[in-house]
């Protein structure tokens, strides 16, 4: 099951002219994962709750020491020793253990909420995208219908013509393919709501772009 998609100015299909490009279900997970703005917060925790790991080792920085004692006498500014030390703190073992424990536990908590944020995010884009590919297949009924109906009407016409259908056959014919046509417009409205919506779910703007889309029988 394939959606044929032309894009313009689409952030992951990004092309100097307009050119159609293959919209598979991965290709619009695929794209959804990078634009989720949701997503997204969540691997910046994640990164910024990896960067308190070291910063929960108890190291830190160590202090460079200069210093001068014992004023020789009779000798202004000037001193007996100098001294030249570093220094860094230590935290006793155990607190760097509970603190890398508890920010592991903080960073398995965050990856968990991504997965499940991730799964539910495919669930939402295969929906739409089936949605999508039914409507399509629907305006190809819709269509079907109304080349029907226009044959229909066109036999009944000329039939009425030659006195052998009434009027009430045409007026039943001609509101047969009004019927038809009325569907097939409602079709053409649902197509482009399941569209907006699945071009809003991946992370494109369909206001901001040209596009067509095809559903070829696979």
């Amino acid at each position: 099951m394939l959606l044929l998609a032309a894009f313009q100015h689409a952030p992951a299909f990004a092309q100097s002219s307009p050119q159609e490009v293959l919209l598979t279900v991965r290709t619009a997970i695929a794209t959804a994962h990078e634009s989720s703005p949701a997503l997204n917060r969540l691997r910046q925790q994640i990164r910024a709750v990896q960067g308190q790991k070291w910063l929960s080792t108890g190291l830190q920085s160590p202090k460079l020491i200069y210093t001068k004692e014992g004023i020789a006498s009779g000798q202004r500014g000037t001193f007996d020793e100098r001294r030249l030390a570093v220094s860094q703190t230590i935290d006793f073992p155990l607190r760097w253990y509970f603190r890398l424990k508890q920010v592991g536990a903080e960073q398995a908590a965050l990856r968990q909420q991504l997965e499940a944020a991730e799964l539910a995010l495919n669930a939402e884009v295969k929906k739409s995208y089936t949605t999508l590919a039914f409507q399509l297949e629907m305006i190809h009924l819709a269509e079907q219908k109304v080349q029907l109906a226009q044959r229909l009407q066109q036999a009944v016409t000329t039939r009425f013509e030659l006195g052998e259908a009434s009027e009430l056959d045409l007026m039943r014919a001609e509101i047969q393919l009004a019927e038809a046509q009325n569907d097939l417009g409602t079709a053409e409205q649902t197509l482009h709501q399941a569209r907006y919506q699945l071009f809003n779910l991946i992370g494109f703007d369909p206001e901001a772009q040209s596009y067509a889309i095809h559903f070829p029988v696979t």
